[in-house]
């Protein structure tokens, strides 16, 4: 059993290395949040983020498309060279401060809804976006079980080897949290960098 949830663990990892631009691992898995950052000062679509991005690979390459949605909300298609699977998520993005943020959920994987763990939390993402390139910081795992653990924000950690963390504090608490030093340091050091393709 310790086998197959490594192995169930590490292909979920390896999907969402390919969704995010192929360094997933760069931040460890997974650390999600259970209502989106910067819901106290409103979403907007970031139209900086429009368009496809690319990040070079060895082996390949990994693509985001980003399209806005009617609502206000963003749609990314993500694929790699390497095979052919793709996932749609809808990103909302919003700004705390100087710094923006994405929030993103899950779904839809190759034709079909998202059924998986990426469906039932919000990936939490620090970016920047140019003309030319964009990076994101994913929240570090160990950095962020440890916050969890010492109470310095409210969430919760799942059991065993490999379960997933969530932050679980409220909208006003999450924002303040992620406006200070503390929070932003739960990101991780070493972003994903991509390059505009069109």
């Amino acid at each position: 059993m310790a086998h197959f949830s490594l192995l169930m663990h590490c292909r979920r990892c390896l999907r969402v290395a390919a969704v995010l631009a192929a360094a997933w691992a760069l931040a460890g898995c997974l650390v999600f949040t259970k209502i989106p950052i910067g819901s106290t000062a409103g979403f907007t679509a970031d139209l900086a983020l429009l368009g496809a991005w690319q990040v070079p690979d060895e082996k390949g390459a990994a693509y985001l498309v980003f399209l806005k949605n009617k609502d206000g909300s963003l749609s990314v298609i993500s694929f790699d060279s390497k095979d052919s699977q793709w996932q749609r998520y809808s990103v909302r993005t919003s700004k705390l401060g100087a710094r923006t943020f994405m929030n993103v959920r899950e779904i839809e994987a190759d034709g079909a809804p998202a059924e998986d763990e990426l469906t039932q939390g919000i990936i939490p993402i620090l970016y920047s976006v140019d003309k030319t390139s964009l990076t994101l910081n994913l929240l570090d795992e160990d950095r962020t079980k440890a916050a969890i653990r010492s109470a310095t924000i409210a969430g919760m950690i799942e059991p065993g080897r490999f379960g997933d963390a969530y932050i679980t504090a409220g909208p006003n608490a999450l924002d303040a949290f992620m406006r200070t030093p503390a929070g932003l340091a739960l990101f991780d050091k070493h972003p994903i960098s991509l390059r505009r393709i069109n």
